[in-house]
């Protein structure tokens, strides 16, 4: 049985025509909640035409032609085994198997399924194989995992050799699991054998490789005209706002790789044939390379969000739903493949047990890791799922996409090479939509100007089997559309809007400034620069020899590792009282320093004064003084600035114990 790709299934129905009639056909067909599982149709001259898809994606197909059926063609039933089935098909089995084992046994009759216990150990990684063996050997296995309640929790079908089935799945909890060998479709019976072993972790990049690439680096793409025809299907033609998106989506893989894609109005030379229909059972399908008519790529002019003429509904623009049709069945045809199925030499992603709303481990499953996805866009969302056609949705290749395109044709060494500006989207309009960073150069920011909250995360892509796989999104409070960073690439600063943020760095030299609002700025690793500017403040330096400086409002600095300094430049940065002074928290004496010089100690005068060190004398009325005292909860240090004997500013140094003057830039 050979396999071609069905794309991006939208609404299907039930149809039947007549027994009898010249061309006879039955299909069921639904959309994204009732997808298509099989289908069957025959003609008078081709014969019988059986099909197998699961959620319309990886089809199975055969035709079986009359004229070729001959008497020693037809081969008897093979014999149901004999014997009786001693394992049970539910978590009632006693049959166990160890890590390191193998069991061989048989699934005596069609719909057989026999449940094997397995302890499993939290955090650790396995590989499950069913295989058919022996003489007469299950030609066809399907493996299902299940945990203690029976529920599915990982499946595969042909990851082993052949059409033998190979699971690698990591353990969320410690206990039993159940294996649940059958057969493809529960219609075979025969001998097999399941083995379990301890493996290193998965790779997220197997689950969207299809195993095969384009020749070439320079790819020529051809607009089929209408009246033409490619792969069976009869080109309705491309105008001109379909070909200017078209080549858009293409231009994402330039962007990231070390490809060229071109126009070409010679077909013999292209490595891409692209078609538009009207058939309403897929968005779009593309053959990838090394299989049956490669390079040919199938797209429904009334598939949700494609539009022939702008603005249409928007969807064909970057970042709706139409221009990821796009992206997605270019991507097969540069050789990736879905997270969730087979396809080409891939595997199932870990966790992943449907094509829509089954996440997978991580919750890597989705169009913000990967455009390969179903589940476009972030269907995480803390404001929920995004349901609009012209934004909202994966307007580039993502990090898992570009990694893998990356690895197949070579990196664009060249993209985004010099001082770049990324601005968060405010609004939730066309145009708006989720990108991965590729950026090669210069120093680089991520930058939200709006009035709403917002996340920006500067760390990129780990690629590791680990929650930051697929990268930290940045975004704003109710926008569907922002960043994700891509491996490898390093974002410098970020600054925060007028609302409160939370602001996370990376491994470089960060400069984080939050601006208006409460914020909390995390510097992580590097020697970076702090800055809260207005509002309660948390700041974070990390690692690094860290400046943080509040500014205005109550706020606390935790300057951790590293020889850090907290800069204050007014007496308004820390109050004078318990309810509106800074806390610094973590301040090591001898190693981190106070950095008054900024501030006038003297508001008296028009000059710039120092302060005068009274260590833990009480004020003597002389304008500029800084002493301090201990407390139940650390130091305190006080400022008088005008010579009145009361404090006008204040910081309490929780946990210390004393300070010296060296601990101060005065």
């Amino acid at each position: 049985m050979s396999d071609f790709t069905v794309d991006r299934l939208q609404d299907w129905e039930a149809n039947l025509s007549p027994i009898g009639s010249p061309d006879a056909a039955f299909g069921l067909n639904g959309g994204p909640d009732d997808r298509t599982e099989w289908g069957l149709a025959a003609d008078k001259t081709n014969g019988v035409d059986l099909g197998a898809a699961v959620a319309g994606e990886t089809v199975g197909f055969t035709r079986i032609n009359p004229a070729s059926v001959t008497a020693a063609s037809i081969q008897a039933p093979r014999p149901v085994l004999a014997g009786v089935d001693t394992i049970p098909g539910d978590i009632s089995t006693t049959v166990t198997i160890g890590v390191g084992g193998s069991l061989t046994s048989e699934l005596d009759s069609a719909g057989d399924r026999d449940w094997i216990a397995v302890t499993l150990q939290a955090g650790r990684t396995y590989s499950i194989s069913l295989s058919g063996t022996g003489a007469n050997a299950v030609s066809d296995t399907y493996l299902r995992l299940m945990n203690a309640a029976g529920i599915q929790v990982a499946f595969d079908d042909d990851g082993g050799a052949g059409t033998n089935s190979l699971l690698v799945f990591t353990a969320t909890t410690t206990g039993t699991y159940y294996i649940n060998a059958g057969a493809y479709d529960d219609a075979l019976t025969g001998e097999y054998t399941v083995e379990v072993n301890a493996v290193k972790p998965p790779s997220f990049l197997d689950s969207i490789d299809w195993g095969t690439q384009v020749s070439t680096n320079v790819i020529q793409v051809y607009f089929a005209p209408r009246g033409t025809t490619y792969d069976g299907v009869t080109s309705l033609g491309w105008n001109a706002y379909e070909i200017q998106q078209a080549m858009l989506a293409f231009q994402q893989f330039e962007n990231i790789a070390n490809v060229t894609i071109t126009r070409t109005t010679n077909a013999a030379a292209a490595e891409f044939v692209l078609v538009t229909t009207t058939d309403n059972s897929f968005l779009g399908y593309f053959n990838p390379p090394g299989e049956v008519n490669e390079g040919v790529g199938v797209f429904a002019r009334n598939g949700t969000g494609w539009d022939e003429t702008a603005p249409g509904t928007g969807g064909l623009e970057q970042g709706g739903y139409g221009f990821v049709t796009l992206i997605h069945e270019f991507g097969h045809g540069m050789g990736l493949a879905h997270p969730h199925d087979n396809g080409g030499s891939s595997t199932v992603w870990q966790g992943v047990t449907d094509p829509f709303d089954s996440l997978g481990t991580f919750d890597l499953n989705q169009g913000i890791y990967t455009t390969m996805s179903y589940n476009d866009g972030w269907q995480l969302h803390p404001s929920g799922e995004n349901s609009a056609i012209p934004y909202g949705y994966q307007g580039t290749l993502m990090a898992f996409d570009i990694a893998m395109l990356q690895e197949k044709y070579g990196a664009n060494t060249t993209f985004a090479a010099g001082n770049s500006t990324y601005v968060l989207p405010e609004a939730n309009a066309t145009g708006t939509f989720f990108a991965c960073i590729w950026d090669t150069g210069g120093v680089d920011q991520v930058v939200y100007n709006g009035t709403s909250s917002a996340t920006i995360d500067l760390r990129a892509a780990t690629l590791g089997y680990a929650a930051g796989s697929g990268g930290f999104i940045s975004f704003a409070d109710g926008i569907y559309g922002g960043y994700t960073i891509a491996n490898g690439v390093v974002i410098e600063n970020a600054t925060g809007g007028s609302a409160g943020d939370s602001i996370m760095g990376n491994a470089a030299a960060n400069r984080l400034n939050g601006r208006g609002g409460n914020d909390s700025l995390v510097g992580a690793a590097g020697n970076d620069v702090l800055l809260g500017s207005t509002g309660l403040d948390t700041l974070v330096g990390g690692l690094g020899d860290d400046t943080l400086n509040g500014g205005a409002g109550r706020d606390i600095l935790i300057g951790n590792d590293g020889a850090d300094d907290f800069i204050y430049a007014n007496a308004s940065d820390s109050g004078a009282t318990a309810a509106t002074r800074d806390q610094i928290n973590g301040f090591v004496s001898g190693a981190d320093d106070i950095d008054l010089r900024s501030m006038d100690a003297d508001s008296t005068d028009a000059t710039n004064d120092a302060f005068l060190w009274r260590d833990t004398l009480g004020f003597s009325g002389v304008a500029g003084q800084l002493r301090w005292a201990a407390s139940t909860a650390g130091v305190l240090v006080f400022g008088d600035l005008n010579g009145d004997r009361v404090v006008d500013f204040s910081i309490l140094l929780a946990g210390v114990t004393s300070v010296v003057q060296g601990d101060f830039f005065l």
